[in-house]
């Protein structure tokens, strides 16, 4: 399997017909016919595609947990001042009951 840096270096040659220097180009042992392994190529894209389309469903998920975190936080910092304000009130209740 090539990597993903060859397969888009084979594709890029494939568009300006440059075979010799493309990694799925290959010279057979007796130098006649020389070849193109495509079939090879498609199933690496294919390979590197689904790797792709699984980072990318991963990340959606990271993004939508993330995005429900937010909200758990900002409820919470919600709270919190409803809170803080709660106790202000009776503190200075407390204060002007005690002058």
């Amino acid at each position: 399997m090539k990597t993903l840096k060859e397969v888009i270096k084979a594709y890029r040659l494939c568009e300006k017909m440059n075979c010799k220097e493309c990694p799925y180009y290959k010279i057979p042992i007796d130098h006649e016919d020389n070849f193109c392994l495509s079939e090879q190529k498609d199933r690496d894209t294919l390979y590197y595609l689904e790797v792709y389309e699984d980072a990318f469903h991963a990340f959606n998920k990271l993004e939508e947990d993330l995005k429900a975190e937010k909200e758990k936080y900002n409820e919470a910092i919600q709270h919190c001042n409803k809170m803080e304000k709660k106790y202000k009130n009776m503190i200075n209740n407390l204060i002007r009951e005690n002058k």
